[in-house]
Formats: C-alpha cells, structure tokens, sequence
C-alpha cells in the first residue's frame, strides 16, 4: 500500500507544471515600468540637453563669422568702426551679396565672402511648424543686449510660418552685432535666457 501511494504522489508532482504566480508577474511588470520611466526622463532631458548645445554651436559659428566679416569691412571695405554686416548680407551669406558694404574687388576670394561654409545653420528651437528656410532666416531685432526672443519674426522666408507668431530662425541687432536664437521653446530653462547664450 505504500508502495501505491508513493508512485500516486511522483504521478501528481510530475504532473502539476512550473509557472509563476500572480505576485512575481505583478513584480515584473512593476520593475519594468519603473525602468522605464527612468530611461523615458533621461531620454527627454538628452533631448533637451543635444538641442542647447548646438544651439550654443550654432550660436559660436554666427557670432564668431559676424565679428571677422566686421573686420572684414574695416580693413578691406574701408567702412566705420561701429558698422557690424548688414542683415542682408547675413541672410545671403555673403558679405558682397549687398553690393553697399564691400565689392568682389575687395573680397577676391569667394572662400572669404562666406559667413559659415554651407549656409546659416538652423536653430534647433525652431517651432515644428517653420520651415528649413525660416529655421535658418536672420530677421531684424531692435534694442542692445535685451533683444526679445520669439514671436519677433516681421519677415520669414516662406509662407511655412505666419510672421509674428512663430518662434524660428535668428534674431540679430545690426547696431550692436548681437545675435540669439529667436526661440522660447526650450521649456527646461528660462526660455529667453536659454536662447541668450
């Protein structure tokens, strides 16, 4: 008889099938969530962190082009020593392009004309809705160093954006030769100052 029930007992423990109970499944999915609002955060500030520095980049490239193109006009174009390059010019590029600052005659060479080899860069902040073009457009910015950022734009580039309501491009002081990137957007700073690099 003890027999019969010993091999009853292998019978039912070989029979029942390893699984995991409701608890450790509950765990799992606990700590899987939690991972993962882990990575998601750091994931955002990344994000946040890649697009303010190449806005600093970007924003070193252009002020760094600006103030060669204006001793540029001082020593080859023969202008003031308060003038700083003409919105215009900044937009095309091209510190001939103009034609009231300097000559080709004074710029010989065309490597020399060029603000930023390749085009004005984009500035990262830009709303969704502006296009390339509006992401890389200069507009007029009255006032020195308090230039207000965002919903400045007068002028944009293609019909992407509705002047005056979006936040795109650069905004520069042809007066003083400051520039900043014409954008509020970066919600994980102080807005305008992020944009005062």
């Amino acid at each position: 008889m003890v027999i019969k029930n010993d091999s009853m007992m292998r019978r039912i423990r070989s029979s029942k099938v390893g699984g995991f109970t409701l608890i450790e499944v509950l765990m799992a999915v606990l700590l899987i969530a939690i991972l993962a609002t882990i990575a998601i955060s750091q994931f955002t500030n990344f994000a946040r962190d890649t697009r303010n520095a190449a806005t600093r980049e970007n924003l070193g490239i252009l002020r760094s082009a600006i103030q060669k193109h204006f001793g540029t006009m001082r020593i080859r174009c023969g202008t003031l020593t308060s003038a700083y390059p003409p919105l215009a010019a900044l937009n095309n590029n091209d510190i001939t392009d103009s034609g009231t600052v300097c000559t080709t005659t004074q710029v010989p060479e065309t490597s020399d004309r060029y603000f930023v080899s390749g085009g004005i860069p984009e500035n990262p902040w830009s709303d969704a809705a502006c296009t390339v073009a509006d992401r890389k457009n200069v507009v007029a910015a009255a006032g020195g160093s308090n230039m207000v950022v965002g919903f400045n734009a007068t002028t944009l580039v293609d019909a992407g954006a509705t002047a005056g309501t979006q936040n795109c491009g650069w905004i520069y002081n042809v007066t003083t030769g400051l520039i900043k990137a014409n954008s509020e957007n970066n919600t994980g700073g102080s807005n305008a100052a992020e944009s005062s690099y």
